[in-house]
């Protein structure tokens, strides 16, 4: 796991902008459910939280962007 104090994620943000600019980048739909369950995880999109076991987890946007993007692409091959 990666993480990034705010200055660091700010720089990732940046760095990924502006290479959005040089790259076309399709956009993700999200899932049309509005939770990815998992054992002990539950993902509720609609609400941006993320529950371990039933305890809020904090996640900054780029954790929280990168879990859910690796969540939806395992909730869509299983």
């Amino acid at each position: 796991m990666l993480i990034f104090n705010d200055t660091e994620e700010k720089a990732v943000e940046k760095a990924i902008a502006a290479l959005a600019d040089m790259i076309p980048l399709e956009a993700i739909q999200p899932p049309h459910s509005p939770a990815l369950v998992f054992p002990g995880l539950e993902i509720r999109l609609h609400q941006r939280r993320v529950l371990k076991d039933g305890a809020d987890i904090y996640l900054t946007r780029l954790e929280y962007g990168a879990l859910c993007y690796l969540a939806a692409s395992q909730a869509l091959s299983a």
